[in-house]
């Protein structure tokens, strides 16, 4: 398995990029972190996952790959979580956040890109493919995943709260738990930042 991660160059992502790499080499993972131009918004620069999860799938072929955005901190060895959705087997692993504001609205769960596993299987790779190129469109968003999902063609398993757990968020939902990975939330101190950050 290969971790992939993302930070655009100039950005303070770059410093939580690093934060996250010392939690990967805490457990020994395997990981590709790629410096990305920033695109000029926080919101553009919010569709560049898919593009990395491709960008990583293919550079490494035959590893099953795991999305963190940079702000993660890996808090347990993730590996034999995923090792057993991979025989499962399933395209994708992603986490729903129950009854969220954001939510689509004929849905009350939302889909968090934060943590997103994927198979090497042909289905996996097809909806890659899709969701870079719905990301293209001038109206892409966040949910785009979430409606590519929606649509019953990959075979999707649903992952723990404990593997995409949200700061402040995932306890008043959950009570207290021990994350395997945390997510601090960095989009509410750095959104304006990355907003005055203009390519190159």
């Amino acid at each position: 398995m290969i971790v992939a991660a993302f930070y655009t160059i100039g950005t303070p992502y770059e410093q939580e990029a690093e934060e996250l790499r010392k939690t990967l080499d805490r457990f020994g993972l395997q990981y590709d972190i790629r410096a990305l131009p920033h695109p000029g918004s926080w919101a553009k620069a919010n569709l560049l996952n898919a593009g990395v999860i491709k960008g990583v799938r293919d550079s490494h072929p035959g590893e099953d790959v795991l999305y963190l955005d940079a702000d993660a901190r890996v808090m347990q060895d993730p590996r034999p979580f995923f090792d057993e959705l991979r025989q499962g087997p399933y395209d994708v692993g992603v986490y729903y956040l129950p009854d969220s504001p954001h939510a689509p609205l004929d849905c009350r769960e939302e889909l968090c890109s934060g943590t997103t596993w994927w198979n090497t299987t042909e289905t996996a790779t097809g909806l890659l493919d899709r969701w870079i190129e719905a990301n293209a469109a001038p109206e892409a968003d966040k949910a785009i995943l979430q409606d590519l999902l929606a649509t019953g063609h990959a075979r999707v398993a649903r992952l723990y709260p404990e593997m995409c757990w949200i700061d402040t968020i995932s306890e008043m939902h959950f009570g207290k738990r021990e994350p395997i990975i945390f997510h601090t939330q960095a989009s509410r101190r750095h959104r304006r930042a990355v907003n005055r950050c203009l390519p190159g």
